[in-house]
């Protein structure tokens, strides 16, 4: 079947693959790809040597040739680069775990760190009258705030990311520009592709939260960035960077546990 279907016919060849690979580790090869109407691959293998794309034409709508900065921010630039997505694919890593792209190396990107003015947030989410557990989640503006439009909150689930940038509070008020947060939703199901939640009561509440969260942090901070401060709230609930770092080496000893559980 291998023989049949894959790009390699003999047996030698094949072995070769897992030669490679050494003696832990996955290796995914891409090949007989479909070719659009205009005889062009959907992926696009020559605009980088070092990346994967999804190419960019006229009937994408995608204007990966653009050259500004919210166009080039790494919001967008996930939308059609695998380096990009992958480079943000995981919340936290392990030392001995990479992932190789073309014969270099992603180089992770924590996303919690390009943020300026950041507050560090507990939310309680509750379901049924029981509480799920405490989530720490972080917020601020974007270090290139307020040149980008971008805006929206980084979900995980178990360390993977399941919504990049998700924008919750909407695009039609600029209550929102620049505010971006990270957190780690492990009381909420993702699909089956893991491209989205489940939606669930408890998704919808997260959702009303991290919307009044966008706002509240707005309002406190918008003047910090150069907009006209609007009335101001109470400060958030927050936590101490020493207690975030505790609580995210509790979660990243877990997360190590359940992988050799497996």
């Amino acid at each position: 079947m291998l023989f049949q279907w894959s790009p390699f016919s003999t047996e030698e060849a094949l072995l070769k693959q897992l030669d490679d690979i050494g003696d832990h580790g996955s290796r995914i090869i891409i090949y007989n790809l479909w070719l659009n109407n205009e005889g062009k691959m959907e992926l696009d293998f020559q605009s980088d040597p070092e990346d994967i794309r999804i190419s960019c034409d006229a009937e994408s709508g995608k204007s990966c040739s653009s050259t500004s900065v919210s166009d080039l921010h790494l919001a967008n630039t996930l939308q059609y680069s695998l380096r990009a997505y992958l480079s943000i694919l995981y919340l936290k890593i392990p030392e001995n775990f990479c992932i190789w792209l073309r014969g270099r190396i992603v180089e992770y990107h924590n996303i919690a760190r390009d943020l300026k003015y950041p507050e560090f947030i507990v939310y309680k989410p509750q379901n049924g009258g029981c509480k799920e557990g405490s989530v720490i989640t972080s917020i601020g503006f974007l270090k290139e705030a307020p040149l980008v439009n971008i805006h929206g909150f980084n979900v995980y689930h178990r360390k993977r990311l399941i919504l990049p940038f998700w924008n919750v509070a909407g695009s039609s008020t600029a209550r929102s520009r620049g505010v971006v947060g990270v957190l780690e939703a492990n009381f909420i199901q993702p699909t089956h592709n893991k491209q989205d939640f489940e939606k669930t009561p408890l998704f919808q509440k997260l959702e009303n939260r991290l919307k009044e969260m966008t706002w509240e942090y707005w309002d406190y901070h918008c003047g910090l960035i150069g907009y006209h401060a609007t009335k101001r709230l109470h400060k958030p609930s927050q936590v101490s960077s020493e207690s975030r770092q505790k609580h995210d080496a509790l979660n990243m000893r877990r997360w190590m546990r359940n992988l050799m559980l497996r």
